[in-house]
């Protein structure tokens, strides 16, 4: 799906909501037990995308004029002033927030896999677990996906960075939307679209791995011992 920047708050929360149905499908699809670590960290993922759902909600409830302003200012702990920068602020900590925990998951995800399937010890570092398990498993056109899979924690560095790059500048096209990170700049991306763009995309990827005959086959849960739980 190319990228295309949503119209308004309500359609981007709607994107989020077919977002959280998606992943929800994905797990139900594998039709494991609910202890198995692939199905915990979908979960995981999907629970994630609550938390944009939510904030999404409560702009819309206010810009319709269902919830008072001083409702808001009661959740947010806030006893005076305007709502724009808290809210503001606060959606900027759980954009910074689902990125994190979304690539976290799948660096899980992925790195668990990769254990059960080669019976050694997988990589420490996420570019590597990536590359190595699409070579694995010979999934078709792996450098195209090596770099999709990436973009999410170059992207979730930026923002640990105060929003700037600090490596080397490269640009990044996923389906035709192009992603510029200059050395020592503030990458302007990591918008809700950007980031619902990139996670529809490398769930596209993930959905591959899980659906290969290799991984479909695995007849152990797959360890939790990398997966922090969240309950």
């Amino acid at each position: 799906m190319p990228f295309t920047p949503s119209a308004n708050e309500e359609e981007m929360c709607r994107r989020f909501i077919e977002l959280r149905h998606r992943l929800i499908e994905i797990k139900n699809k594998q039709n494991l037990p609910e202890t198995d670590g692939r199905v915990q960290i979908l979960n995981n993922i999907a629970w994630a995308t609550v938390s944009i759902i939510t904030r999404l909600n409560i702009m819309l409830a206010l810009n319709n004029k269902r919830i008072p302003h001083n409702t808001v200012k009661q959740l947010l702990g806030l006893s005076s002033g305007d709502l724009k920068l808290p809210l503001e602020t606060d959606m900027l900590i759980i954009r910074l927030g689902v990125i994190t925990l979304f690539q976290f998951q799948l660096e899980t995800l992925l790195k668990n896999i990769l254990e059960k399937i080669t019976n050694n010890p997988p990589p420490s570092n996420y570019w590597d677990i990536t590359e190595k398990i699409l070579r694995e498993l010979s999934i078709k056109s792996r450098i195209k996906k090596h770099r999709t899979l990436n973009v999410i924690a170059t992207m979730r560095n930026c923002l640990h960075s105060n929003g700037i790059h600090t490596k080397k500048t490269k640009q990044i096209t996923v389906d035709g939307h192009k992603m510029r990170f200059v050395r020592g700049k503030t990458y302007e991306g990591a918008t809700l679209d950007e980031i619902h763009f990139l996670i529809n995309h490398i769930l596209t990827i993930l959905e591959e791995i899980l659906e290969h005959p290799t991984v479909k086959g695995l007849t152990m849960p797959v360890p939790s011992q990398f997966m922090p739980r969240i309950t």
